[in-house]
């Protein structure tokens, strides 16, 4: 079994993975979390591209269920591509 440990920016304390506090300094530790830009731009992402499925397909229907299947593709990847990152914030 491995013990896995993240080091804090602030005071350079090994805390175990999966607290949710650095213990010295009292930063607040928080896993898997996207950037905020990556959300902006996978919401920007899915509004131009369900506008240009609404144009080819000409029906409302199909171009507001584009934006939905879009949005919940933006949350899948970000909580697959950043689940590995650990942001510690005071």
């Amino acid at each position: 079994m491995e013990n896995k440990t993240v080091r804090c920016p602030f005071c350079d304390h090994e805390t175990k993975h999966g607290l949710g506090v650095c213990l010295p300094c009292g930063a607040n530790i928080t896993y898997g979390k996207a950037p905020l830009w990556f959300g902006q731009i996978g919401a920007l992402l899915s509004v131009v591209l369900s506008f240009v499925v609404l144009i080819f397909s000409e029906n409302m229907f199909i171009g507001l269920a584009s934006l939905v299947v879009f949005l919940i593709l933006t949350v899948v990847l970000s909580k697959t591509i950043y689940s590995e990152r650990v942001v510690f914030s005071r």
